[in-house]
């Protein structure tokens, strides 16, 4: 993971060139991007100790490439440094589980992931923003704005994929993983970071957002089993989004 936060931070410090829509309008917009995510210590679940003591020594926790989108609304609170924003978003997270022996070579690969949905509220904090919006035409840091939000995500599809050293049992392992740990619905608590910049003329602006994800409940279930272990795992992710914005009306 630290390979990953280094570019991220530096993205978030690039973040302060914007400007804000004057008329502070209704406006509706689209984004996506990359999201980088984990299940930490879903290896609880998946080799508990108890069971898997040979195992465990040479398993790692690994993040894993996906993506998110959303659609959303948003407005600024009159005379205040803060816009409410409505979003409708997908996510494809997960997180992966690689055991690497190879004194013995044995080799198994695990994925999972999980595309979720859901609408939440998220309110950004512009704090070089004026109390009256036309004062903010032209300067340099109004569209720089931090928030947080809590949202709930529901799951909508489950896939995980296992390799491994022995490919005649890969089947029937797969089909007893997807039985018995079956992916939750969770809330998660985001923070973010990004810029908003509007071209008056254009009556169109976009917006860069940086935001971290942690759940806040478990996010696999296991049903019964003798193989794995029920526990508390916790979705984590970097979500880097790139959109647009439009009023609706001027």
């Amino acid at each position: 993971m630290k390979h990953f936060l280094l570019p991220a931070l530096l993205c978030l410090a690039f973040t302060a060139t914007a400007q804000m829509d004057e008329e502070d309008a209704w406006a509706w917009g689209l984004k996506g991007g990359y999201a980088y995510s984990t299940l930490e210590d879903a290896v609880n679940t998946v080799l508990p100790l108890p069971l898997r003591a040979v195992e465990r020594p040479h398993t790692d926790e690994l993040w894993q490439n996906g993506y998110t989108a959303s659609f959303f609304l948003h407005k600024r609170l009159e005379k205040r440094p803060f816009v409410f924003q409505l979003e409708g978003f997908v996510n494809k997270l997960g997180g992966r589980l690689k055991t690497n022996i190879p004194a013995d070579s044995f080799h198994v690969d695990n994925h999972f992931r999980y595309t979720y949905a859901g609408i939440t509220p998220f309110i950004n904090w512009h704090p070089a923003l004026p109390a009256d919006a036309l004062d903010a035409q032209g300067k340099f840091f109004t569209g720089f704005h931090m928030g947080v939000e809590l949202n709930y995500s529901f799951v909508v599809k489950e896939e995980i994929t296992y390799v491994s050293h022995q490919p005649e049992f890969e089947p029937g392992t797969m089909r007893r993983m997807k039985d018995e740990l079956e992916a939750k619905s969770h809330f998660n608590l985001l923070v973010g970071i990004g810029y908003e910049y509007f071209w008056e003329k254009s009556n169109f602006g976009i917006c860069f957002d940086t935001r971290f994800s942690y759940g806040l409940g478990d996010a696999i279930k296991t049903n019964e089993s003798t193989l794995y272990q029920e526990t508390d795992v916790r979705s984590q992710a970097w979500l880097i989004t790139l959109g647009f914005f439009a009023p609706f009306s001027r």
